[in-house]
């Protein structure tokens, strides 16, 4: 038997203990965020089965600032095909994971020969994702556009698909934290939707004008990081923005290079996606969420942030899952945001939504992201006057 945490995406500080029994120590980072861990195991015996026990630990540098297992119980996800096709471990063994009071305790049975990964949430590498958008270069789509927000801390780069030509400007990011890889999964499926044949597709196209950002932390997603990239700051990287509306740029690469771009892109209107596990403080599945910006009394009221805020909240609470997590409560954007900036130096309607990836796989992880640019777009069109797109 072999355990590994070493590959892209890998996570964790792995040591035997016995023939088929490991400890991982999970790495958090340094302002505190702790909650994904990444595993490879294989059962080297060509003939006979094992059965992996592996018990994953909190940061023990973080100590109590460590919030790990506050995060489940969640699902704990194993892909057995090289990282297609995600499944809950306790879907197939019932009894194979335990959440106890310090630690996570996993038992899983290998068949000969077999090999399977293991994470908190299924994982959308910077590899294949590169890939995806190397593949979108071949679309017959007349609007698209592949170019890049520039290069992060270790010099990887940032793709940015542009898609489509109306009047309203929308911009989609995901991927800053780094482990939230639902949030990429569901800004995967908007381009696909995008460049689709559908019709709606296509009015979509011609009333808006989509810039999007689906991984902006490459670096945090190959180092297997929680939240951060390469760079470690004790200011959280989603709370960098503080000072833009002082001129002062964000402390992280990537977060410098997204605020130049959007000084000159002035969207109208921002999405921004981001993921949680578990369901321990929540009512409903999937248990998503989402975040906006509070009514600014010295807002212009012409400001996309004014006129669209009404219609979206509706939307969001009729046509998503956003309220499953808090039924009938809104998260507002804090000072620091990305999303708070936006509005305040633009007027930017901006919107956060949190896709829980411990209650959903990949394949509802993927549809959120057009679940979600639906109820938007509705709502943007609605309030300047048009149809609502079917």
């Amino acid at each position: 038997m072999t355990l590994t945490t070493d590959f892209e995406c890998g996570s964790g500080t792995a040591r035997q203990i016995s023939e088929n029994h490991w400890e991982i120590d999970t790495v958090g980072d340094s302002f505190g965020y702790n909650k994904f861990f990444c595993f490879e195991a294989e059962n080297l015996d060509g003939e006979s089965p094992a059965d992996l026990r592996v018990d994953v630990f909190p940061d023990p540098a973080l100590g109590a600032s460590s919030h790990f297992l506050g995060h489940f119980p969640s699902n704990i996800w194993y892909s057995a095909r090289n990282w297609q096709r995600w499944i809950p471990l306790r879907h197939t063994w019932e009894q194979s994971v335990d959440f106890l009071p310090d630690r996570i305790s996993l038992r899983i049975p290998l068949g000969p020969g077999a090999r399977f990964q293991v994470a908190t949430n299924p994982p959308f590498r910077y590899s294949d994702f590169l890939k995806w958008v190397q593949g979108l270069k071949d679309s017959t789509c007349e609007t698209l556009t592949v170019s890049s927000l520039g290069a992060s801390f270790e010099k990887r780069e940032i793709p940015l698909v542009t898609i489509g030509d109306g009047p309203v400007r929308l911009v989609v990011l995901a991927g800053q934290h780094a482990s939230e890889h639902s949030g990429v999964w569901a800004t995967k499926c908007i381009v696909d939707f995008l460049l689709s044949s559908a019709a709606e597709a296509a009015r979509l196209r011609k009333a808006f004008t989509f810039s999007l950002v689906p991984m902006l932390n490459p670096d945090g997603n190959v180092l297997g990081r929680s939240g951060a990239g390469a760079e470690q700051f004790e200011v959280n990287n989603s709370l960098d923005f503080g000072g833009v509306l002082r001129g002062e740029a964000p402390l992280y690469t990537e977060n410098r290079l997204l605020w130049e771009w959007l000084r000159n892109e002035k969207p109208e209107v921002f999405l921004h996606f981001h993921g949680y596990l578990g369901w321990r403080a929540f009512g409903d599945l999937p248990a998503d969420g989402i975040y906006f910006n509070p009514p600014f009394p010295d807002s212009d009221a012409r400001s996309p942030h004014a006129r669209y805020r009404q219609a979206i909240l509706e939307r969001f609470l009729f046509d998503t899952p956003g309220h499953s997590g808090h039924f009938g409560e809104v998260g507002e954007n804090l000072p620091g945001m990305v999303d708070y900036a936006l509005a305040r130096a633009f007027g930017t309607s901006a919107l956060l939504y949190e896709v829980n990836s411990g209650t959903v796989g990949v394949s509802e992880q993927y549809r959120r992201g057009l679940q979600v640019l639906r109820a938007l777009t509705t709502a943007v069109l609605e309030s300047r006057g048009g149809e609502p797109l079917p």
